[in-house]
């Protein structure tokens, strides 16, 4: 399970803070990152009705979503491609 911690305040930003994977092996871990707080509530939505899967954080930008990556190390990440002032491929690289 995952719980919520906002990181900005006035932001839909959140990270969130998983079970390690040691602990939780049968459901993959998935960060998303995108600019839109109404996709993410909505993939957070379909994401939960999955049993092997869990959102273990989201962040709106390349530099949030990386420090992520480090901290939380998921199994997954969705990325929106056309981040704001930003392009989403270069994060994937």
């Amino acid at each position: 399970m995952c719980a919520s911690k906002s990181l900005m305040d006035g932001q839909q930003t959140k990270k969130e803070q998983c079970v390690p994977a040691d602990k939780a092996p049968l459901k993959s871990r998935v960060l998303l990152v995108d600019d839109h707080p109404i996709m993410r509530e909505g993939l957070v939505r379909v994401i939960e009705r999955e049993n092997d899967l869990a959102v273990c954080g989201q962040a709106d930008n390349s530099h949030l979503a990386l420090d992520i990556i480090n901290s939380l190390k998921p199994d997954i990440v969705v990325v929106d491609l056309s981040l704001a002032g930003q392009n989403g491929l270069d994060l994937i690289k």
